[in-house]
């Protein structure tokens, strides 16, 4: 009997510790701004080729940090796309229900940049202006 409980502890120990593998992943940081002016609680993402999307939402500063999955910041190295979309009017940051308005919120407005960003091995610190449709490369 202590045979198989030592064998039991010995697979919840190997199966408990193992590492999920998956692809490489690198920081991104950045802000998001409008004619200059940084845009609080937007959600940013950032879409490659291929694979999963990494996103963020900006804090009251217009700044981001990205997010690969729960738990895990940044992402994968290659062309991304950016998404940039700002939330319903009337919704709160926090995501808590809120009376519904006497009309329909208007649609989130949806920036689309152009030109993919580069996510490379090194420093990814972007600014996104929505005006412009760009994504620079910070130093």
């Amino acid at each position: 009997r202590f045979q198989w409980q030592l064998a039991a502890v010995g697979l919840v120990a190997i199966v408990g510790c193992s590492k999920a593998e998956g692809p490489a992943v690198y920081p991104v940081t950045g802000v998001v701004v409008r004619d200059g002016v940084p845009l609080a609680d937007v959600n940013v993402e950032f879409l490659p080729d291929k694979g999963r999307p990494s996103a963020a939402t900006t804090d009251k500063d217009g700044k981001f940090v990205l997010e690969y999955i729960q738990g895990t910041r940044g992402a994968v190295i290659g062309a991304h796309k950016i998404r940039v979309v700002e939330k319903f009017q009337g919704a709160t940051a926090d995501g808590a229900a809120f009376d519904a308005p006497a009309a329909p919120p208007a649609e989130p407005k949806t920036y689309e940049l152009p030109q993919p960003a580069q996510v490379n091995a090194t420093k990814n610190s972007f600014v996104i202006d929505v005006t412009a449709g760009t994504a620079n490369a910070s130093s």
